[in-house]
Protein backbone atom coordinates (compact mmCIF):
# COMPACT_ATOMS: atom_id res chain seq x y z
CA UNK A 1 0.00 0.00 0.00
CA UNK A 2 1.48 3.67 -0.98
CA UNK A 3 2.07 5.53 2.28
CA UNK A 4 2.20 9.37 2.74
CA UNK A 5 -1.29 9.73 2.03
CA UNK A 6 -4.03 8.05 3.27
CA UNK A 7 -5.77 5.60 0.36
CA UNK A 8 -9.32 6.40 -0.58
CA UNK A 9 -11.92 3.73 -0.59
CA UNK A 10 -11.33 3.01 -4.20
CA UNK A 11 -8.13 2.28 -3.50
CA UNK A 12 -8.79 -0.60 -1.14
CA UNK A 13 -11.14 -1.44 -3.28
CA UNK A 14 -9.63 -1.96 -5.95
CA UNK A 15 -5.65 -1.85 -5.72
CA UNK A 16 -4.03 -2.87 -2.31
CA UNK A 17 -1.09 -4.07 -1.36
CA UNK A 18 -2.43 -7.80 -1.87
CA UNK A 19 -4.70 -6.73 -5.37
CA UNK A 20 -1.26 -5.49 -6.80
CA UNK A 21 0.73 -8.48 -5.62
CA UNK A 22 -1.44 -10.97 -7.20
CA UNK A 23 0.27 -11.48 -10.46
CA UNK A 24 3.57 -10.02 -9.94
CA UNK A 25 6.86 -11.63 -9.44
CA UNK A 26 7.21 -12.53 -5.85
CA UNK A 27 10.33 -13.18 -3.84
CA UNK A 28 12.48 -15.99 -4.09
CA UNK A 29 10.33 -19.31 -2.28
CA UNK A 30 14.15 -20.84 -1.62
CA UNK A 31 12.63 -21.57 2.13
CA UNK A 32 10.08 -24.40 0.60
CA UNK A 33 12.92 -26.53 1.58
CA UNK A 34 11.66 -29.18 -0.46
CA UNK A 35 10.41 -31.53 1.74
CA UNK A 36 6.58 -30.48 2.09
CA UNK A 37 5.14 -32.97 -0.07
CA UNK A 38 1.56 -33.80 0.20
CA UNK A 39 0.78 -30.68 1.96
CA UNK A 40 -2.27 -29.37 0.02
CA UNK A 41 -5.05 -26.53 1.07
CA UNK A 42 -7.49 -28.22 3.48
CA UNK A 43 -5.68 -31.27 4.17
CA UNK A 44 -4.10 -32.20 7.69
CA UNK A 45 -0.69 -32.27 7.78
CA UNK A 46 1.01 -35.85 9.96
CA UNK A 47 -0.05 -38.13 7.45
CA UNK A 48 1.50 -37.72 4.39
CA UNK A 49 3.11 -34.18 4.87
CA UNK A 50 5.13 -32.55 7.36
CA UNK A 51 3.80 -32.16 11.61
CA UNK A 52 1.96 -29.13 12.41
CA UNK A 53 3.55 -26.71 14.42
CA UNK A 54 2.26 -26.93 17.96
CA UNK A 55 2.92 -25.08 21.65
CA UNK A 56 1.49 -22.25 19.66
CA UNK A 57 -0.83 -19.47 22.76
CA UNK A 58 -0.73 -16.43 20.16
CA UNK A 59 -1.24 -16.02 16.57
CA UNK A 60 -1.44 -12.43 14.69
CA UNK A 61 -2.07 -11.78 11.08
CA UNK A 62 -0.16 -8.65 9.07
CA UNK A 63 -0.57 -7.64 5.82
CA UNK A 64 1.41 -10.75 3.78
CA UNK A 65 3.01 -12.17 6.85
CA UNK A 66 1.81 -14.08 10.40
CA UNK A 67 3.36 -15.06 13.52
CA UNK A 68 2.58 -17.72 16.10
CA UNK A 69 4.23 -17.12 20.04
CA UNK A 70 5.18 -20.48 21.63
CA UNK A 71 4.97 -21.57 25.25
CA UNK A 72 8.64 -21.67 24.58
CA UNK A 73 8.87 -17.62 25.08
CA UNK A 74 10.09 -17.71 21.24
CA UNK A 75 8.21 -16.44 17.90
CA UNK A 76 7.75 -18.34 14.78
CA UNK A 77 6.71 -16.56 11.79
CA UNK A 78 6.18 -16.82 7.71
CA UNK A 79 4.82 -15.60 4.74
CA UNK A 80 5.90 -11.99 2.79
CA UNK A 81 9.79 -11.00 3.85
CA UNK A 82 10.34 -7.86 1.87
CA UNK A 83 11.26 -5.86 4.84
CA UNK A 84 12.38 -8.29 7.14
CA UNK A 85 9.39 -8.36 9.51
CA UNK A 86 9.55 -12.69 9.56
CA UNK A 87 12.87 -11.42 12.20
CA UNK A 88 15.27 -13.76 10.93
CA UNK A 89 17.96 -11.87 9.56
CA UNK A 90 16.86 -12.13 5.91
CA UNK A 91 14.33 -10.71 3.36
CA UNK A 92 13.23 -14.04 1.63
CA UNK A 93 9.82 -15.12 2.03
CA UNK A 94 9.04 -18.16 3.80
CA UNK A 95 6.01 -20.65 3.16
CA UNK A 96 6.44 -22.33 6.55
CA UNK A 97 7.08 -20.89 10.63
CA UNK A 98 10.75 -19.98 10.76
CA UNK A 99 12.26 -18.84 13.92
CA UNK A 100 12.96 -15.16 14.99
CA UNK A 101 16.22 -14.36 15.75
CA UNK A 102 16.77 -13.56 19.33
CA UNK A 103 13.53 -13.48 20.99
CA UNK A 104 13.35 -16.58 23.80
CA UNK A 105 10.92 -15.00 26.61
CA UNK A 106 8.16 -12.94 24.61
CA UNK A 107 4.76 -13.21 26.10
CA UNK A 108 3.27 -11.34 23.44
CA UNK A 109 3.25 -10.57 20.02
CA UNK A 110 1.29 -8.33 17.15
CA UNK A 111 1.10 -7.32 13.59
CA UNK A 112 -1.97 -5.65 12.55
CA UNK A 113 -3.67 -6.56 9.29
CA UNK A 114 -2.08 -3.47 7.28
CA UNK A 115 1.54 -3.48 9.10
CA UNK A 116 4.78 -4.72 7.51
CA UNK A 117 6.52 -5.08 10.93
CA UNK A 118 5.95 -7.29 13.77
CA UNK A 119 6.44 -6.67 17.75
CA UNK A 120 7.08 -8.55 20.55
CA UNK A 121 6.08 -7.63 24.56
CA UNK A 122 8.95 -9.54 26.59
CA UNK A 123 8.83 -10.56 30.16
CA UNK A 124 11.15 -8.28 31.14
CA UNK A 125 7.79 -5.68 30.04
CA UNK A 126 10.59 -4.43 27.18
CA UNK A 127 9.07 -4.35 23.54
CA UNK A 128 11.35 -5.48 20.24
CA UNK A 129 10.21 -4.66 16.75
CA UNK A 130 11.09 -5.47 13.80
CA UNK A 131 10.58 -5.20 9.76
CA UNK A 132 9.34 -2.17 7.99
CA UNK A 133 10.69 1.25 10.01
CA UNK A 134 10.00 4.22 6.92
CA UNK A 135 8.23 5.86 9.61
CA UNK A 136 9.98 4.90 12.56
CA UNK A 137 7.24 2.60 13.63
CA UNK A 138 10.53 0.34 15.42
CA UNK A 139 10.99 2.84 17.88
CA UNK A 140 14.53 2.68 18.43
CA UNK A 141 15.15 6.04 17.17
CA UNK A 142 16.07 5.43 13.33
CA UNK A 143 14.43 4.89 10.29
CA UNK A 144 16.14 1.94 9.44
CA UNK A 145 14.43 -1.33 8.39
CA UNK A 146 15.45 -4.44 10.53
CA UNK A 147 16.08 -7.89 9.68
CA UNK A 148 15.95 -8.82 12.88
CA UNK A 149 14.41 -7.65 16.49
CA UNK A 150 15.19 -3.93 18.16
CA UNK A 151 14.67 -2.45 21.15
CA UNK A 152 11.97 -0.05 21.11
CA UNK A 153 13.60 3.19 23.19
CA UNK A 154 12.42 3.64 26.91
CA UNK A 155 9.76 1.29 27.05
CA UNK A 156 9.46 -0.51 30.37
CA UNK A 157 6.09 -2.30 31.96
CA UNK A 158 4.44 -3.15 28.69
CA UNK A 159 1.40 -5.69 28.74
CA UNK A 160 -0.49 -4.82 25.54
CA UNK A 161 1.35 -4.33 22.10
CA UNK A 162 -0.78 -2.91 18.85
CA UNK A 163 2.07 -2.68 15.84
CA UNK A 164 -0.47 -1.00 12.83
CA UNK A 165 0.44 0.19 9.43
CA UNK A 166 2.80 2.58 10.06
CA UNK A 167 2.58 3.20 14.00
CA UNK A 168 2.57 1.23 17.27
CA UNK A 169 1.53 1.80 20.34
CA UNK A 170 1.77 -0.05 23.48
CA UNK A 171 -0.15 0.28 26.90
CA UNK A 172 1.80 -0.04 30.19
CA UNK A 173 1.12 -1.47 33.48
CA UNK A 174 0.76 1.62 34.80
CA UNK A 175 -2.61 2.38 33.15
CA UNK A 176 -0.94 4.66 30.43
CA UNK A 177 0.00 4.23 26.93
CA UNK A 178 2.89 5.17 24.09
CA UNK A 179 2.95 5.39 20.62
CA UNK A 180 5.47 6.16 18.08
CA UNK A 181 6.04 5.86 14.26
CA UNK A 182 3.72 7.95 11.95
CA UNK A 183 1.24 10.50 12.78
CA UNK A 184 0.40 12.36 9.92
CA UNK A 185 -3.68 12.16 11.33
CA UNK A 186 -2.58 12.20 14.70
CA UNK A 187 -2.83 8.44 15.20
CA UNK A 188 -0.30 8.60 18.09
CA UNK A 189 -2.30 10.64 20.46
CA UNK A 190 0.02 12.81 21.48
CA UNK A 191 -1.43 15.97 20.34
CA UNK A 192 0.56 16.49 17.22
CA UNK A 193 0.60 15.54 13.92
CA UNK A 194 4.43 14.93 14.08
CA UNK A 195 5.95 11.45 13.55
CA UNK A 196 8.33 10.44 16.36
CA UNK A 197 11.06 7.97 16.25
CA UNK A 198 10.62 6.88 20.00
CA UNK A 199 7.34 6.18 21.74
CA UNK A 200 5.55 9.30 22.86
CA UNK A 201 2.82 9.30 25.56
CA UNK A 202 -1.11 9.55 24.72
CA UNK A 203 -2.72 12.26 26.09
CA UNK A 204 -4.93 12.26 28.80
CA UNK A 205 -5.42 8.74 28.70
CA UNK A 206 -5.21 6.73 31.98
CA UNK A 207 -6.81 2.95 32.74
CA UNK A 208 -5.75 1.38 28.54
CA UNK A 209 -5.68 -2.51 29.48
CA UNK A 210 -5.32 -3.11 25.78
CA UNK A 211 -4.35 -0.83 22.40
CA UNK A 212 -4.98 -1.62 19.03
CA UNK A 213 -3.82 0.20 16.15
CA UNK A 214 -5.37 0.28 12.12
CA UNK A 215 -4.33 2.34 9.52
CA UNK A 216 -4.14 5.51 10.58
CA UNK A 217 -6.00 5.58 13.75
CA UNK A 218 -5.56 3.69 16.96
CA UNK A 219 -8.41 2.48 20.05
CA UNK A 220 -7.47 1.33 23.26
CA UNK A 221 -10.05 -0.07 25.64
CA UNK A 222 -10.15 0.68 29.40
CA UNK A 223 -10.21 -1.04 32.34
CA UNK A 224 -13.96 0.72 32.74
CA UNK A 225 -14.69 -1.33 29.38
CA UNK A 226 -15.38 1.99 27.92
CA UNK A 227 -13.07 2.37 24.29
CA UNK A 228 -11.22 5.45 23.41
CA UNK A 229 -9.88 6.63 19.75
CA UNK A 230 -7.65 8.69 18.00
CA UNK A 231 -6.42 9.60 14.81
CA UNK A 232 -8.18 9.44 11.30
CA UNK A 233 -11.71 9.75 11.50
CA UNK A 234 -12.29 8.86 7.87
CA UNK A 235 -15.53 6.66 7.43
CA UNK A 236 -15.89 7.19 11.05
CA UNK A 237 -13.22 5.07 12.16
CA UNK A 238 -13.16 6.80 15.49
CA UNK A 239 -16.97 5.97 16.33
CA UNK A 240 -17.40 9.22 17.84
CA UNK A 241 -20.61 10.04 15.42
CA UNK A 242 -18.44 12.40 13.02
CA UNK A 243 -15.99 11.74 10.19
CA UNK A 244 -16.07 14.89 9.76
CA UNK A 245 -12.47 15.65 11.85
CA UNK A 246 -9.63 13.43 12.84
CA UNK A 247 -8.45 13.61 16.34
CA UNK A 248 -5.14 14.25 17.66
CA UNK A 249 -6.07 12.86 21.43
CA UNK A 250 -8.46 10.16 22.58
CA UNK A 251 -11.69 10.48 22.18
CA UNK A 252 -14.85 8.56 24.03
CA UNK A 253 -16.64 6.28 21.06
CA UNK A 254 -20.24 6.32 21.38
CA UNK A 255 -22.47 3.68 22.99
CA UNK A 256 -19.47 1.43 24.22
CA UNK A 257 -19.39 0.68 27.94
CA UNK A 258 -19.16 -3.17 28.37
CA UNK A 259 -16.00 -4.11 26.13
CA UNK A 260 -13.93 -6.84 26.93
CA UNK A 261 -11.92 -6.63 23.81
CA UNK A 262 -10.92 -4.08 20.93
CA UNK A 263 -9.46 -5.05 17.77
CA UNK A 264 -8.97 -2.90 14.27
CA UNK A 265 -8.79 -3.28 10.68
CA UNK A 266 -7.50 -0.71 8.11
CA UNK A 267 -10.50 1.85 8.97
CA UNK A 268 -12.63 0.14 11.02
CA UNK A 269 -12.49 -1.25 14.62
CA UNK A 270 -14.88 -3.98 16.21
CA UNK A 271 -15.27 -4.87 20.43
CA UNK A 272 -16.74 -7.58 22.21
CA UNK A 273 -19.02 -7.17 24.90
CA UNK A 274 -19.87 -8.89 28.49
CA UNK A 275 -23.25 -10.09 26.60
CA UNK A 276 -21.00 -11.70 24.02
CA UNK A 277 -22.31 -9.54 21.55
CA UNK A 278 -19.93 -7.74 18.75
CA UNK A 279 -20.02 -3.85 17.87
CA UNK A 280 -18.13 -2.62 14.98
CA UNK A 281 -17.87 1.42 13.19
CA UNK A 282 -16.18 2.75 10.80
CA UNK A 283 -15.89 2.02 6.91
CA UNK A 284 -17.85 -0.87 5.56
CA UNK A 285 -16.83 -0.92 2.06
CA UNK A 286 -16.86 -4.69 2.11
CA UNK A 287 -19.31 -5.71 5.14
CA UNK A 288 -16.91 -5.23 7.57
CA UNK A 289 -18.88 -3.73 10.18
CA UNK A 290 -21.45 -7.17 9.90
CA UNK A 291 -24.46 -5.26 10.00
CA UNK A 292 -25.57 -6.91 6.97
CA UNK A 293 -25.10 -3.93 4.93
CA UNK A 294 -21.92 -1.81 2.72
CA UNK A 295 -22.56 1.62 4.84
CA UNK A 296 -20.13 3.11 7.01
CA UNK A 297 -21.15 3.85 10.19
CA UNK A 298 -19.41 6.86 12.62
CA UNK A 299 -21.37 5.31 15.85
CA UNK A 300 -21.00 1.04 16.72
CA UNK A 301 -23.64 -1.52 15.05
CA UNK A 302 -24.14 -4.25 16.19
CA UNK A 303 -22.91 -7.25 14.32
CA UNK A 304 -25.70 -9.84 13.14
CA UNK A 305 -26.27 -12.93 14.60
CA UNK A 306 -23.54 -13.17 17.06
CA UNK A 307 -24.43 -13.60 20.84
CA UNK A 308 -21.63 -15.62 22.27
CA UNK A 309 -18.26 -14.27 21.35
CA UNK A 310 -15.12 -14.15 23.41
CA UNK A 311 -12.58 -12.40 20.92
CA UNK A 312 -12.67 -10.41 17.82
CA UNK A 313 -10.09 -9.80 15.31
CA UNK A 314 -10.20 -7.05 12.45
CA UNK A 315 -8.56 -8.01 9.26
CA UNK A 316 -7.95 -5.55 6.80
CA UNK A 317 -11.76 -5.41 5.07
CA UNK A 318 -13.11 -8.35 6.95
CA UNK A 319 -13.57 -9.47 10.43
CA UNK A 320 -13.50 -12.40 12.48
CA UNK A 321 -14.36 -13.76 15.62
CA UNK A 322 -13.80 -17.05 17.95
CA UNK A 323 -16.93 -17.89 19.75
CA UNK A 324 -17.66 -19.50 23.22
CA UNK A 325 -18.44 -22.85 22.10
CA UNK A 326 -15.21 -23.28 20.03
CA UNK A 327 -16.48 -22.23 16.75
CA UNK A 328 -15.51 -18.99 14.60
CA UNK A 329 -17.02 -16.49 12.08
CA UNK A 330 -15.97 -13.98 9.76
CA UNK A 331 -17.46 -11.45 7.41
CA UNK A 332 -16.32 -9.06 4.98
CA UNK A 333 -14.29 -9.25 1.90
CA UNK A 334 -13.56 -12.31 0.54
CA UNK A 335 -10.70 -12.48 -1.23
CA UNK A 336 -9.43 -15.85 -2.13
CA UNK A 337 -11.22 -17.25 0.64
CA UNK A 338 -10.25 -14.87 3.82
CA UNK A 339 -13.20 -15.99 5.24
CA UNK A 340 -13.02 -19.65 5.55
CA UNK A 341 -16.21 -20.59 4.17
CA UNK A 342 -14.91 -22.39 0.89
CA UNK A 343 -15.79 -19.26 -1.45
CA UNK A 344 -14.71 -16.51 -2.36
CA UNK A 345 -18.18 -14.52 -1.73
CA UNK A 346 -17.84 -11.32 0.49
CA UNK A 347 -20.75 -11.22 2.90
CA UNK A 348 -22.02 -8.60 4.94
CA UNK A 349 -23.23 -10.86 7.76
CA UNK A 350 -21.05 -13.84 9.61
CA UNK A 351 -20.72 -16.95 8.32
CA UNK A 352 -19.52 -20.02 9.55
CA UNK A 353 -15.24 -20.84 9.41
CA UNK A 354 -15.73 -24.64 7.96
CA UNK A 355 -13.33 -27.17 9.13
CA UNK A 356 -11.79 -25.54 11.43
CA UNK A 357 -11.71 -27.69 15.12
CA UNK A 358 -12.14 -26.06 18.53
CA UNK A 359 -10.72 -22.37 18.12
CA UNK A 360 -9.44 -20.37 20.88
CA UNK A 361 -8.70 -17.08 19.39
CA UNK A 362 -8.50 -15.27 15.16
CA UNK A 363 -6.36 -13.64 13.89
CA UNK A 364 -7.21 -11.87 10.79
CA UNK A 365 -4.58 -10.22 8.24
CA UNK A 366 -4.91 -8.00 4.99
CA UNK A 367 -4.57 -11.01 2.71
CA UNK A 368 -5.27 -14.05 4.83
CA UNK A 369 -6.65 -14.88 8.25
CA UNK A 370 -5.59 -17.16 10.89
CA UNK A 371 -6.87 -19.56 13.78
CA UNK A 372 -5.38 -20.67 17.47
CA UNK A 373 -6.74 -24.09 17.96
CA UNK A 374 -7.27 -25.49 21.61
CA UNK A 375 -4.76 -27.98 20.66
CA UNK A 376 -1.73 -25.05 20.53
CA UNK A 377 -1.83 -25.96 16.70
CA UNK A 378 -2.74 -23.02 14.10
CA UNK A 379 -4.77 -22.61 10.94
CA UNK A 380 -4.66 -20.20 8.48
CA UNK A 381 -6.42 -20.21 5.32
CA UNK A 382 -7.25 -16.79 2.14
CA UNK A 383 -4.43 -15.29 -0.19
CA UNK A 384 -0.78 -17.49 -0.02
CA UNK A 385 1.15 -15.48 -2.61
CA UNK A 386 4.18 -15.26 -0.26
CA UNK A 387 3.47 -18.63 1.69
CA UNK A 388 1.34 -16.44 4.42
CA UNK A 389 -0.32 -19.48 5.09
CA UNK A 390 2.43 -21.88 6.77
CA UNK A 391 1.77 -24.49 5.14
CA UNK A 392 4.76 -25.20 2.57
CA UNK A 393 2.71 -23.84 -0.13
CA UNK A 394 2.11 -20.81 -2.52
CA UNK A 395 -1.81 -22.04 -3.31
CA UNK A 396 -4.66 -20.18 -2.03
CA UNK A 397 -7.35 -21.77 0.08
CA UNK A 398 -10.77 -21.10 1.11
CA UNK A 399 -10.42 -23.62 3.85
CA UNK A 400 -8.46 -23.65 6.51
CA UNK A 401 -5.02 -25.59 6.21
CA UNK A 402 -2.62 -26.66 8.52
CA UNK A 403 0.57 -24.34 9.77
CA UNK A 404 3.17 -26.35 9.55
CA UNK A 405 6.52 -27.33 12.12
CA UNK A 406 9.10 -28.30 9.88
CA UNK A 407 11.60 -26.37 11.75
CA UNK A 408 11.22 -27.59 14.99
CA UNK A 409 12.13 -31.31 16.51
CA UNK A 410 12.31 -34.04 14.15
CA UNK A 411 12.65 -37.89 14.76
CA UNK A 412 15.62 -39.61 15.55
CA UNK A 413 17.91 -39.72 12.17
CA UNK A 414 19.16 -43.03 12.63
CA UNK A 415 22.53 -42.47 12.67
CA UNK A 416 24.58 -44.53 15.05
CA UNK A 417 27.69 -41.90 14.91
CA UNK A 418 25.56 -39.37 15.90
CA UNK A 419 24.85 -39.21 19.47
CA UNK A 420 21.21 -37.98 21.14
CA UNK A 421 23.60 -35.61 23.53
CA UNK A 422 25.04 -33.99 20.39
CA UNK A 423 24.65 -30.37 20.08
CA UNK A 424 23.91 -31.32 16.23
CA UNK A 425 21.82 -33.81 16.66
CA UNK A 426 18.57 -31.66 16.25
CA UNK A 427 20.22 -30.24 13.29
CA UNK A 428 21.46 -33.54 11.79
CA UNK A 429 18.00 -34.82 12.22
CA UNK A 430 16.47 -31.95 10.64
CA UNK A 431 18.37 -32.15 7.42
CA UNK A 432 17.38 -35.75 7.42
CA UNK A 433 13.39 -35.05 7.38
CA UNK A 434 14.45 -31.95 4.96
CA UNK A 435 15.67 -34.36 2.68
CA UNK A 436 18.63 -32.40 2.13
CA UNK A 437 20.99 -35.70 2.95
CA UNK A 438 20.59 -39.42 3.52
CA UNK A 439 24.09 -39.59 5.29
CA UNK A 440 27.40 -40.50 3.70
CA UNK A 441 26.95 -44.31 3.95
CA UNK A 442 23.95 -46.98 5.63
CA UNK A 443 23.84 -45.31 9.18
CA UNK A 444 27.01 -43.08 9.05
CA UNK A 445 26.28 -39.49 9.09
CA UNK A 446 30.11 -38.99 9.14
CA UNK A 447 30.03 -35.29 11.53
CA UNK A 448 33.60 -34.92 11.92
CA UNK A 449 34.23 -35.27 8.07
CA UNK A 450 35.56 -31.66 6.24
CA UNK A 451 32.56 -30.53 3.80
CA UNK A 452 34.10 -29.89 0.40
CA UNK A 453 33.15 -27.18 -2.05
CA UNK A 454 31.21 -29.55 -4.05
CA UNK A 455 28.73 -30.95 -1.16
CA UNK A 456 28.44 -27.31 0.21
CA UNK A 457 26.94 -26.72 -3.49
CA UNK A 458 24.45 -29.46 -2.99
CA UNK A 459 23.53 -29.35 0.25
CA UNK A 460 22.73 -24.89 -0.56
CA UNK A 461 20.77 -26.49 -4.00
CA UNK A 462 19.25 -29.27 -1.89
CA UNK A 463 18.17 -26.99 0.75
CA UNK A 464 16.77 -24.33 -1.92
CA UNK A 465 14.14 -27.39 -3.20
CA UNK A 466 16.49 -27.98 -6.21
CA UNK A 467 15.90 -25.23 -8.31
CA UNK A 468 16.56 -25.96 -12.21
CA UNK A 469 19.16 -23.53 -13.12
CA UNK A 470 18.83 -22.29 -16.68
CA UNK A 471 21.91 -22.56 -17.79
CA UNK A 472 24.86 -24.45 -17.35
CA UNK A 473 28.03 -23.69 -15.57
CA UNK A 474 31.26 -23.35 -16.96
CA UNK A 475 33.71 -24.82 -14.37
CA UNK A 476 36.65 -26.82 -15.78
CA UNK A 477 37.06 -28.79 -13.07
CA UNK A 478 33.36 -29.47 -12.49
CA UNK A 479 32.32 -32.49 -14.51
CA UNK A 480 28.78 -31.82 -16.37
CA UNK A 481 27.80 -35.91 -14.88
CA UNK A 482 29.24 -35.22 -12.11
CA UNK A 483 26.34 -35.56 -8.81
CA UNK A 484 27.36 -31.65 -8.14
CA UNK A 485 27.21 -29.93 -11.48
CA UNK A 486 23.61 -28.78 -11.39
CA UNK A 487 24.31 -27.64 -7.71
CA UNK A 488 27.34 -25.21 -8.97
CA UNK A 489 24.86 -24.47 -11.96
CA UNK A 490 22.47 -23.08 -9.65
CA UNK A 491 25.22 -21.62 -6.91
CA UNK A 492 26.46 -19.37 -10.20
CA UNK A 493 23.22 -18.25 -11.52
CA UNK A 494 22.06 -17.42 -7.75
CA UNK A 495 25.00 -15.32 -7.54
CA UNK A 496 26.06 -17.31 -4.49
CA UNK A 497 29.76 -17.44 -5.94
CA UNK A 498 31.73 -17.22 -8.88
CA UNK A 499 34.20 -19.62 -8.45
CA UNK A 500 37.76 -19.58 -6.87
CA UNK A 501 39.14 -18.57 -9.75
CA UNK A 502 38.01 -17.90 -13.76
CA UNK A 503 37.00 -20.99 -14.71
CA UNK A 504 37.62 -23.33 -11.30
CA UNK A 505 35.26 -23.74 -8.93
CA UNK A 506 37.64 -26.00 -7.14
CA UNK A 507 34.83 -29.00 -5.82
CA UNK A 508 37.37 -30.86 -3.41
CA UNK A 509 38.48 -28.03 -1.38
CA UNK A 510 37.52 -28.08 1.58
CA UNK A 511 35.11 -24.81 3.17
CA UNK A 512 36.65 -22.99 5.82
CA UNK A 513 34.63 -21.16 8.20
CA UNK A 514 35.02 -17.91 5.78
CA UNK A 515 33.86 -19.38 3.50
CA UNK A 516 30.71 -20.76 4.90
CA UNK A 517 29.58 -17.00 6.54
CA UNK A 518 29.76 -15.94 2.68
CA UNK A 519 28.11 -18.69 1.02
CA UNK A 520 24.97 -18.31 3.96
CA UNK A 521 25.13 -14.37 3.75
CA UNK A 522 24.59 -14.43 0.21
CA UNK A 523 22.14 -17.05 -0.10
CA UNK A 524 20.29 -15.00 2.44
CA UNK A 525 20.73 -12.15 -0.18
CA UNK A 526 23.68 -10.38 1.57
CA UNK A 527 21.44 -8.48 4.12
CA UNK A 528 23.46 -5.68 5.96
CA UNK A 529 23.77 -6.01 9.16
CA UNK A 530 23.30 -2.98 12.01
CA UNK A 531 26.66 -3.75 13.85
CA UNK A 532 30.02 -4.83 13.20
CA UNK A 533 31.22 -8.09 14.78
CA UNK A 534 33.91 -7.85 17.45
CA UNK A 535 35.91 -10.78 16.98
CA UNK A 536 39.66 -10.28 16.84
CA UNK A 537 40.80 -13.02 14.15
CA UNK A 538 38.20 -11.62 11.55
CA UNK A 539 40.00 -8.24 9.52
CA UNK A 540 37.35 -5.75 9.23
CA UNK A 541 38.93 -5.18 5.99
CA UNK A 542 38.27 -8.96 4.67
CA UNK A 543 35.87 -10.24 2.58
CA UNK A 544 33.81 -12.37 4.92
CA UNK A 545 33.86 -9.56 7.52
CA UNK A 546 30.37 -8.48 7.09
CA UNK A 547 28.81 -11.92 6.39
CA UNK A 548 30.21 -12.97 9.67
CA UNK A 549 28.83 -9.59 11.56
CA UNK A 550 25.62 -10.36 10.09
CA UNK A 551 26.22 -14.61 10.96
CA UNK A 552 26.35 -13.20 14.71
CA UNK A 553 23.02 -10.82 14.60
CA UNK A 554 20.98 -13.58 12.88
CA UNK A 555 21.94 -15.78 15.58
CA UNK A 556 23.28 -18.10 13.58
CA UNK A 557 26.92 -18.57 15.29
CA UNK A 558 28.58 -17.43 18.52
CA UNK A 559 31.53 -17.84 17.39
CA UNK A 560 34.36 -20.73 18.20
CA UNK A 561 35.66 -18.91 21.55
CA UNK A 562 35.05 -15.52 23.48
CA UNK A 563 36.28 -13.10 20.80
CA UNK A 564 37.36 -15.61 18.20
CA UNK A 565 35.37 -16.87 15.13
CA UNK A 566 38.53 -19.16 13.36
CA UNK A 567 37.96 -18.15 9.95
CA UNK A 568 40.41 -20.81 8.02
CA UNK A 569 39.18 -23.85 10.41
CA UNK A 570 37.88 -26.11 7.81
CA UNK A 571 33.98 -26.78 8.07
CA UNK A 572 32.48 -29.95 9.79
CA UNK A 573 29.08 -31.94 8.57
CA UNK A 574 28.43 -31.52 12.16
CA UNK A 575 28.88 -27.76 12.22
CA UNK A 576 27.71 -27.34 8.79
CA UNK A 577 24.38 -29.16 10.07
CA UNK A 578 24.27 -26.73 12.57
CA UNK A 579 24.58 -23.79 10.03
CA UNK A 580 22.20 -24.65 7.64
CA UNK A 581 19.17 -25.14 9.91
CA UNK A 582 20.11 -22.30 11.70
CA UNK A 583 20.49 -19.80 8.58
CA UNK A 584 17.12 -21.33 7.37
CA UNK A 585 14.76 -22.36 10.50
CA UNK A 586 16.52 -19.32 12.78
CA UNK A 587 19.07 -19.77 16.01
CA UNK A 588 16.16 -20.84 18.40
CA UNK A 589 14.38 -23.87 16.81
CA UNK A 590 14.22 -27.07 18.96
Amino acid sequence: MTTGTTPTAATLKGTSTVRARCGGALATLALVLGVLTGVVPGSSAGATGPPPLTGITQITSGAMHSCALLNSGSVRCWGDNGFGQLGNGTTRDASVPLAVAGITNAVAIDSASTSLSTCAVLATGGVRCWGRNHHGQLGNGTTTDSTTPVAVSNITGATSIAAGQDHTCVALSNGEARCWGWNNRGQLGNGTTTDTLVPATVTGLTGAAAVSAGGGHTCAALTDQSVRCWGSNAWGALGNGSSATDSKVPVMVSGISTATAISSGFAHTCATLTSGGVRCWGQNIDGQLGDGTTTDSTTPVAVSNITNATSVSGGYQHSCVRLADGGASCWGYNYAGLLGDGTTTDSTTPVTVSSLGSATKMAAGQSQSCALLSTGQGRCWGYNGSGQLGNGTIAASPLPTVVVGVCEAAPDPGFIDVSTGANYYNAVAWLVRAGITGGTAPGKYSPNAKVTRAQMAVFLWTNAAKPTPTAPHTFTDVPTNSYYSTAVSWLIEAGITGGTAPGKYSPNAKVTRAQMAVFLWTNAAKPTPTAPHTFTDVPTNSYYSTAVSWLIEAGITGGTAPGKYSPNAKVTRAQMAVFLKANTCGPTTA
